[in-house]
């Protein structure tokens, strides 16, 4: 779940800087490129977040500003981020079930 932060965080940061009227939008371009590199070079979160879905939110979630802060900014965002941290709890909880059905001992009738 740390991890999903650090991108719900960068999300946040990119957002508020397409969604500030003064900010350059320059600025954005570097911390995007960074997160994608990141995400390109981490296979476990490869797993969870796709890069399709991450640039899905960088490119099209500047029509939800919200203009009550950075916080507010993004439907997209906040969808993915919930989808994000479902599929880690599935993840988790698929792996439990496996090493349960790995020590069960096996019904032979």
């Amino acid at each position: 779940m740390q991890k999903i932060k650090y991108y719900e965080e960068g999300l946040e940061t990119i957002l508020d800087i397409k969604c500030s009227p003064i900010t350059p939008k320059e600025r954005r371009k570097p911390v995007q490129q960074q997160h994608i590199l990141r995400l390109q070079t981490d296979p476990a979160m490869r797993l969870v977040i796709r890069e399709d879905d991450l640039r899905a939110v960088i490119d099209h979630d500047d029509k939800f500003c919200g203009g009550k802060g950075p916080a507010s900014n993004g439907k997209l965002r906040h969808l993915y981020a919930q989808i994000w941290r479902l599929k880690v709890e599935r993840n988790k909880y698929k792996s439990v079930v496996e090493k349960i059905l790995l020590l069960s001992p096996s019904d032979s009738k």
